[in-house]
């Protein structure tokens, strides 16, 4: 049940076009069951490497907007300083941070696609093995 409410979680953070970074903090819950799944025996293991690679690649794509922030790219920064300003604001480019960059280009919605692969497959093995929901 778990699985099925953190889909419903995932998929209301992807569908609201009011989704902000601060709301991923309720992926909690999804990086929780996907975390079960990733390492419990009773699921095969090509999903446990599923759930154990969408756990990965989400973990990474979240911390990329913040590593861009902390180490920041010096040549990007400088790279965007030579397109023209009216251009720069069109395409959504901001020299002075590489964070806004990531997220323009949806590192946040690419985390969460990852999520959703990983609960996807979780509850695709459940049903295979004839574990439905008992109404």
């Amino acid at each position: 049940m778990a699985a099925e409410y953190s889909l419903i979680l995932v998929g209301m953070l992807l569908f609201s076009e009011r989704t902000w970074k601060h709301h991923c903090v309720t992926l909690l819950l999804p990086f929780a069951v996907i975390s079960y799944g990733a390492f419990a025996a009773e699921f095969p293991s090509r999903v446990r490497w599923v759930a154990r690679g969408s756990l990965v690649a989400a973990a990474l794509l979240i911390a990329v907007p913040t590593a861009a922030e902390v180490f920041g790219d010096r040549t990007l920064a400088a790279a965007a300083n030579e397109i023209a300003p009216d251009a720069r604001e069109r395409l959504g480019l901001n020299p002075n941070s590489p964070r806004e960059l990531a997220q323009v280009y949806g590192a946040y919605l690419w985390a969460m696609l990852a999520v959703l692969t990983g609960l996807t497959a979780m509850l695709i093995s459940r049903v295979d093995r004839g574990n439905r929901p008992r109404l």
